[in-house]
C-alpha cells in the first residue's frame, strides 16, 4: 500500500501540471491565432482596393488627419501654422455632370 499511493501523488502532480501548462498556453496559442488572421486579412486589403480602382474611375481623399506643430511645445503650438497631415485615406468614384464638367460629391447639398 506505501508503494501506490507514491505512484498515485506522481500521476496526479503529473496531470495538475499538464492541466496548469494547457490554461497558460491556451491564451497564447489563440492570441497567436488571432494575430495570424489579423495579418492575413490586412495583406489582403491592399491588392483589394488596387484591384477596386483599377475597375473604376475614382478619387482619392483624406478621411481623418491631425495638425502637426513642429516639435508640439506651447509657443510652437501657439504661434505657427502648422501642418494639416492625412492619415487615413479612402477611395470615392468620380461622378461628373456631363453638362457642368462638376464633381458631385456625398457631403455636398444637391444641386
Amino acid at each position: 500500500m506505501s508503494t501506490t499511493f507514491p505512484r498515485l501523488r506522481a500521476v496526479v502532480l503529473r496531470s495538475t501540471v499538464r492541466l496548469g501548462a494547457l490554461v497558460l498556453a491556451s491564451p497564447l496559442i489563440l492570441a497567436a491565432l488571432l494575430w495570424v488572421a489579423s495579418a492575413a486579412a490586412d495583406s489582403n486589403v491592399i491588392p483589394a482596393e488596387l484591384a477596386a480602382s483599377a475597375r473604376t474611375t475614382s478619387v482619392m481623399f483624406c478621411a481623418e488627419g491631425k495638425m502637426v506643430h513642429g516639435d508640439g511645445s506651447l509657443p510652437d503650438r501657439l504661434l505657427s501654422a502648422g501642418t494639416f497631415v492625412c492619415s487615413a485615406w479612402r477611395m470615392r468614384g468620380k461622378q461628373t455632370d456631363s453638362m457642368t464638367g462638376a464633381i458631385s460629391w456625398p457631403s455636398s447639398p444637391r444641386r
